[in-house]
């Protein structure tokens, strides 16, 4: 009898304890708000899809995803705690580190070759920057472009002021050129191509061309943050190497779809949001990243870019590489 008390007493004792275990609450998912730049556009499209099939859930990560209002302003606010995360041109990033007192540091390099271009008429004869005399290029007072305008016409063999330079609204870029009321635009090329070419058929000058380094869009951070959330940027970064991959293995149409999706009253249009995404394909490595992790950054291309920053007045002589980038949060 004892010993079915016993037996009795032992399997009653190892059901609470199994009944305790499972009510202990499950461990929290950290939280990482990410502060993208703009509003939505192809190249969100490793964000949504991850969002959409739980890949940041299945990591640990309960991620916020907010639209921003534009490079400059994304960089302003995560620089002053306001998200953990920005998406943002890299070159403007490391300007703004420069010239105040954010510290902030990008950890992942999503678009590795400069985009910046003057977007002009496929059906013309306007091949080169010297085609460019008598014409007239949109742009916005804050664009990316400004400190290397004079930079990009020296290379190019064409005097500043044989180029009318028309400063508008940035929303209002690209319909000034597809109305006809410019011949070109100056800003991030593929963006742009995407959006103007169902309209009027459209073809790049890239400044990169014409030896202006400028790194385009990528993930950055405070350093504070690379300190304290190092191990949910690691798996942010890995969920991202997963979503770029499944989209660029034949399931790009499913990245827009996610796009979509997620932002339901955005009004988007899947083929130029598609369209972005392919006209970017050429521009997600450099000869320098190629064949390395999505994320990694060269420290070459990164001493490129200082260099024309440094020419153009935007970093200062002491600036060196490892002062913008890191690799740390990269799985190999």
């Amino acid at each position: 009898m004892m010993w079915f008390i016993s037996s009795i007493s032992k399997t009653v004792g190892l059901a609470l304890a199994v009944l305790a275990f499972a009510t202990l609450p499950a461990r929290a998912a950290e939280k990482l708000s990410v502060l993208l730049d703009f509003a939505p556009w192809g190249m969100h499209a490793g964000f949504h899809l991850a969002q959409q099939k739980g890949w940041f859930a299945n990591e640990g990560l309960e991620v916020t995803l907010t639209d921003g209002r534009g490079s400059v302003s994304t960089i302003q606010l995560v620089g002053a705690g306001q998200a953990d995360v920005g998406m943002a041109q890299l070159g403007s990033m490391a300007a703004a580190r420069q010239a105040g007192s954010l510290s902030i540091k990008s950890f992942a390099g999503i678009v590795r070759k400069g985009d910046l271009a003057a977007l002009v008429d496929s059906r013309s004869n306007i091949n080169t920057v010297k085609d460019l005399e008598g014409k007239k290029l949109t742009l916005f007072a804050a664009s990316p472009w400004v400190p290397f305008i004079d930079m990009f016409f020296q290379a190019g063999g064409l005097a500043k002021d044989k180029v009318s330079l028309l400063y508008v609204d940035p929303a209002a870029m690209v319909s000034t050129y597809t109305s006809g009321q410019a011949d070109g635009v100056m800003t991030a090329g593929p963006y742009g191509q995407a959006v103007a070419e169902p309209v009027r058929p459209t073809k790049l000058i890239l400044a990169a061309d014409y030896g202006i380094a400028f790194p385009s869009y990528g993930l950055f951070a405070t350093e504070e943050t690379l300190k304290a959330k190092a191990e949910a940027l690691r798996k942010l970064i890995r969920v991202q190497q997963r979503a770029w991959a499944y989209i660029l293995d034949g399931h790009l149409d499913e990245g827009v779809a996610a796009i979509v999706s997620q932002r339901p009253n955005a009004k988007l249009d899947p083929k130029i949001l598609k369209r972005q995404i392919e006209l970017y394909l050429s521009f997600l490595d450099t000869p320098e990243t190629k064949g390395k992790p999505f994320g990694w950054q060269s420290e070459k291309d990164w001493a490129d870019a200082v260099t024309t920053m440094q020419k153009a007045g935007l970093l200062k002589p002491e600036a060196k590489p490892s002062d913008f980038y890191t690799n740390d949060f990269v799985s190999q």
